[in-house]
């Protein structure tokens, strides 16, 4: 197994005995290139079934920028990570819904056009737009800053697909429109419930005092939490009324 062509042509590669991994064969290689080859100069290279590495190598060789590997065979989890089409000057998000050993589907979730990510999408990626990991900067676009600075924002958690990283919302954004805590019987629905109204009393100097919040709480399962609200601030209230 060799580099083809390129910068670095003739240069052999390692290869190594797994199940089920079969690298390119270099007649193969070389029609995929002659294909692509319009495309590839300072291109950026994501390749989710990398195997040997072979075709990313290859990609290099021949002037792509960068090249980005991905084993999934060591690869814990790579549902739901987010992806970027970069198409001239703007950058189409996708999510990956589901990977196998010969395909990845990406479904388009928004589009970062000037600094601003924007959920939903009225175009689809250009068959010659180069597709990568998501950035950090762009991540937190998607899902918002890691950083609270003001009392617009509260804490809601961290992702469940990127670790640690903090999940902080725009109250107004969050509470302008409808919402709804999914689970199976004792998922902890309640307890959701209660974080993000107590998140929502506490992380703010100047807690909503002004609001009403009416519940139906048929088990009794908010007196608990939100009994010792007034230690928050003397202006907050909590009143239960039972039969």
């Amino acid at each position: 197994m060799k580099v083809i062509s390129g910068k670095y042509k003739g240069r052999k590669l390692d290869g190594f005995d797994i199940d089920g991994t079969r690298p390119t064969m270099d007649r193969v290689k070389e029609s995929l290139f002659a294909i692509i080859q319009n495309y590839i100069s300072e291109s950026i290279v994501l390749d989710l079934f990398a195997g040997s590495g072979n075709l990313g190598i290859e990609a290099l060789s021949e002037g792509a920028k960068y090249a980005y590997l991905v084993d999934i065979n060591k690869q814990a989890n790579l549902i739901n990570i987010h992806v970027v089409f970069e198409d001239k000057d703007k950058k189409i998000i996708g999510e990956i819904e589901k990977l196998d050993q010969e395909y990845g589907f990406i479904k388009i979730v928004g589009i970062i056009d000037k600094g601003v990510f924007v959920p939903g999408f009225t175009k689809k990626p250009a068959f010659n737009s180069t597709i990568r990991i998501v950035t950090m900067d762009e991540l937190s676009l998607i899902l918002g800053p890691q950083q609270i600075t003001d009392d617009s924002k509260i804490y809601m958690g961290t992702s469940s697909v990127y670790a640690h990283y903090r999940i902080n919302v725009g109250l107004n954004d969050f509470f302008s429109g409808h919402f709804a805590v999914l689970g199976n019987s004792g998922a902890g629905k309640s307890c959701t419930v209660a974080r993000v109204i107590q998140n929502m009393m506490s992380s703010s100097s100047n807690p909503p005092v002004g609001a009403n919040i009416f519940m139906f709480d048929a088990y009794g399962e908010y007196t608990r939490a939100f009994s010792n609200i007034s230690s928050i601030s003397p202006s907050l209230n909590y009143k239960y009324y039972t039969s």
